[in-house]
């Protein structure tokens, strides 16, 4: 397999961001959450370390980023054409996901969490 991850990969990871966004922008649109301390508690997220204040920052930037996340590869691509490849991003995904320090949320808010970064990752993890 080739160093870059395949173009259906690519495009289902470019369409699972935009289907997440637009998901958390309907859910905030409709009321079903109130703040991102609640977002993050009914995602099953840990609960962060750091200072209080710390936490109230890092809550708001890790709801927007777990948004980008979560958007990043589609449900159905579980059963495409490469569930290997699949999985092991889904395990990258997980792994920031459960990042429990607020600082590590404060210092990645100007991350961009897409498909280009996932890329990057599994290249970084996997080496293909």
């Amino acid at each position: 397999m080739s160093a870059m991850l395949p173009a259906i990969v690519i495009v289902a990871i470019i369409a699972g961001v935009l289907i997440g966004l637009l998901g958390r922008y309907w859910a905030i649109r409709r009321g079903d959450v109130d703040t991102p301390r609640e977002a993050n508690k009914a995602a099953a997220l840990p609960e962060l370390t750091g200072t209080p204040k710390q936490i109230a920052w890092a809550e708001s930037i890790r709801a927007e980023k777990i948004a980008e996340l979560d958007g990043i590869m589609k449900p159905d691509a579980a059963n495409g054409e490469y569930p290997e490849i699949y999985a092991q991003c889904m395990d990258i995904i997980n792994a920031v996901k459960n990042q429990t320090s607020a600082s590590y949320w404060i210092d990645n808010r100007t991350k961009v969490f897409n498909g280009r970064w996932l890329q990057n990752q599994h290249q970084t993890k996997y080496g293909n």
